[in-house]
């Protein structure tokens, strides 16, 4: 299969850079106490109260802090199918594509206007879910826990995107295995993740996906580089990972 490593993709960190202008971008110490909360629940039952309250100004309070991490993850994810695709009679819009803990659908807003439609949700909220049902960009809105492997029928998905899900507070490491099972083989995961995280032991980012790695499941295909998780703490970085489930 082609391959996009190494590629530095500084059209992404541009794209990023000219999303908000600095007048726009509000400093560190306003960043929202909920959001600073939702990276310290310890049970599902409290993130999925926490999102209840949060749901009706998450998208305002997200964007006013320049989250761009959807932005930039919705650029990789077309970017790899675009790759995959050359040469091919398939098109990337023709992927069916599951968005794990899709939250109020910042990610499918970005992806449908490329074309993309074959979209689901994936989120612990139902609150969250009924926000992104009324912008339409999805297919089927699923209320389900992401580390349930039940959740979602075994290989019926040609992607699954998740952003910012892998993170304190909500899924770790040993959720990866789960949502591959979700995945058809030749498929692919693209998950964007704080750098922090992923380097963090506990997290068990990095362990999970060497050992996928190594056992011959998965292969990397795509690594942005690190960029601003949100703009209003520029030192919080995050990456993008494309793997491919291997047949």
């Amino acid at each position: 299969s082609p391959s996009l490593l190494p590629d530095l993709r500084p059209s992404s960190a541009h794209l990023l850079e000219a999303t908000m202008s600095s007048d726009e971008i509000k400093h560190p110490q306003n960043i929202p106490q909920i959001w600073k909360n939702a990276l310290t629940t310890s049970s599902l039952e409290e993130n999925k109260q926490l999102y209840k309250e949060w749901a009706s100004a998450y998208d305002k309070d997200l964007t006013e802090h320049g989250y761009d991490a959807p932005k930039v993850s919705a650029v990789e994810l077309n970017r790899a199918l675009t790759g995959f695709c050359a040469g091919t009679e398939r098109q990337p819009q023709d992927f069916t594509i599951l968005d794990v803990g899709s939250g109020t659908g910042m990610v499918a807003e970005l992806l449908a206007p490329m074309g993309y439609r074959l979209i689901d949700a994936l989120d612990t909220s139902q609150e969250m879910l009924d926000v992104a049902e009324g912008k339409g960009v999805y297919r089927t809105l699923i209320c389900a826990d992401g580390s349930d492997a039940a959740a979602v029928a075994a290989e019926s998905y040609d992607v699954v995107i998740s952003v910012g899900t892998f993170t304190p507070g909500h899924l770790a490491g040993s959720a990866i295995d789960s949502v591959l099972k979700y995945i058809k083989k030749g498929g692919f995961f693209v998950v964007a993740v704080r750098c922090a995280y992923w380097r963090d032991p506990a997290s068990k980012m990095r362990e999970t996906c060497k050992k996928l790695e190594n056992a011959g499941q998965i292969e990397l295909f795509a690594l942005s580089p690190e960029l601003p998780y949100h703009l209003s703490e520029p030192s919080v970085k995050f990456q993008c990972w494309t793997y491919r489930v291997l047949p």
